[in-house]
């Protein structure tokens, strides 16, 4: 298996001034602190615009090592432009080269004391391909059914696989550090964590490139 080729991670705050929603990376890229599932050659010259970092182990809700991405502490602008964007972060990885054969899989955990009514949401995306962008993975909070796959949101790609296939969120106000004054709160309904959630797909041959654009 290969690990991380060109990797976008987003996370976006909705409305409320209490809206922190993160969705969290645990074993990926370039100095993840778990796991072995890194195989060929590792990004390098990662970038973070807005609040990003590293945990070496469990941390209240989100448990193992785990490199995070969070809308606490962003910076302004559009995202993905569903409405009512107010802040967000990005985390991009340095190249990689896939050979057409190897798997990637990665985990996510998607974090939010905000509740459905602002509809903060977080996206994952592959990219440098020859057709564009790849969803890999996408969550927005909502007060029911499934945050993962998130509404209203890209289509996630084809051959990605997502297990649990689909997740609703595990309610209450969640402790977790980069929430800020906001771990342990909620702020409506649909706010919690969903626990990790595993993501394979086998991308085609090629360099993937990273680029942000909000």
């Amino acid at each position: 298996m290969l690990l991380a080729r060109h990797l976008l991670a987003r996370v976006w705050r909705v409305g409320s001034p209490a809206a922190q929603q993160e969705v969290h990376k645990n074993r990926i890229a370039v100095g993840a602190a778990c796991s072995a599932l890194l195989f060929g050659a590792p990004a390098v010259a990662a970038v973070c615009i807005g609040n990003c970092g590293l945990s070496g182990g469990t941390d209240g809700v989100v448990t193992g090592g785990h490199r995070w991405v969070s809308s606490n502490g962003g910076v302004g602008g559009q995202g993905l432009g569903l409405g009512s964007e107010t802040n967000g972060s990005t985390y991009v990885t340095d190249a990689f080269v896939a050979n057409g054969t190897d798997e990637l899989s990665l985990e996510f955990n998607y974090v939010t004391s905000d509740g459905g009514g602002y509809a903060d949401y977080a996206f994952f995306q592959l990219l440098g391909g020859a057709g564009g962008p790849l969803t890999l993975f996408t969550a927005r909070t909502t007060p029911g059914g499934n945050t993962v796959p998130g509404f209203g949101m890209p289509p996630i790609a084809p051959g990605v696989t997502l297990t649990p296939a689909a997740t609703p969120i595990i309610p209450g106000g969640p402790v977790w550090s980069p929430l800020g004054v906001w771990s342990g709160r909620c702020y409506a309904g649909g706010c919690g964590y969903t626990g990790w959630i595993r993501m394979t797909f086998t991308p085609a041959a090629g360099t993937y490139r990273s680029a942000s654009a909000w």
